[in-house]
């Protein structure tokens, strides 16, 4: 149970998506004031389109601080004093490992946004805004922000609110990237593989179900057909060049050149198998 404060503004989001070939989605967010300030909460929802969650779920973070800061801007700083402003997100992936910690955005940013393997970090655009953003309202309001992992239960109303969003929600006009992205169905429904258990000159037949940009190169997204990692998925990054030809719901012989933390590289020569 984390520390509540009377004094701070919380806002509350959350991202909903239908897994369409679209990925149609929709955002949301309740910034609810101090109580003893009576000023009514503000709520919004809006649709976006072939985002994935974890981009859904940020970018339902910026907004929430975008539109705080404009109210801000017109209004002023709440009557009541406000110590702090907290966002709360219920994806635990955006909390775990200090995804949103500013020194390590700031750290990505100095470093071309590529971690400390060389891999391009994924959504550094929503990322860079939301340092951004953070800073200006924080400046604004003269406040410290945090954000923070909320179970689901606890955070209804903006559940509610990105699922309308996601239905009858208007198209938001600020710009977000859409980024590149084409999705199959899984046949399989397996974790992602253990990439220690995985060795230089390894080979092994893929499916490929996803390719999603990532800066200047193409992350593929495919599962293993038969051996020790049957129906496991993996991530390989590739180049431009490649990804072309590179097919959704093809199998692959592929041979690995380097394994990494979360990724691998391969050869460049992906063997088509027809499976019929």
């Amino acid at each position: 149970m984390f520390t509540q404060y009377p004094d701070a503004i919380n806002i509350y989001t959350d991202g909903a998506m239908d897994y369409d070939t679209r990925q149609t989605g929709g955002t949301g967010f309740v910034i609810c004031f101090p109580e003893l300030s009576e000023i009514n909460d503000i709520k919004e929802s809006f649709r976006r389109d072939n985002q994935g969650i974890h981009r859904l779920e940020m970018i339902a973070i910026l907004e929430g601080m975008q539109e705080l800061l404009l109210w801000i801007k017109k209004n002023g700083i709440p009557p009541m004093r406000t110590s702090r402003i907290v966002i709360h997100t219920d994806r635990m992936s955006l909390t775990d490992n200090e995804l949103l910690n500013p020194y390590k955005i700031a750290g990505w940013k100095k470093n071309g946004w590529k971690n400390h393997e060389g891999k391009p970090i994924k959504d550094d655009d929503l990322l860079d805004q939301i340092q951004k953003i953070r800073i200006k309202l924080g400046n604004e309001a003269k406040a410290k922000i945090e954000v923070r992992y909320i179970r689901r239960k606890r955070n209804k109303q903006a559940d509610k609110l990105s699922k309308k969003g996601k239905t009858e929600g208007s198209k938001n006009k600020k710009i977000i990237r859409e980024p590149y992205s084409k999705i199959a169905k899984r046949i399989y429904d397996g974790p992602e593989v253990d990439y220690q258990s995985l060795k230089i000159d390894d080979e092994f037949l893929i499916r490929v179900y996803k390719k999603n940009s990532v800066q200047n190169e193409y992350e593929v997204l495919a599962e293993f057909e038969g051996g020790s990692h049957h129906g496991k998925k993996i991530s390989i990054y590739i180049s431009p060049e490649q990804e072309k030809e590179i097919h959704r719901h093809h199998f692959y012989n592929v041979r690995i050149e380097k394994v990494q933390a979360h990724h691998i590289r391969v050869l460049p020569k992906w063997d088509e198998v027809s499976t019929e």
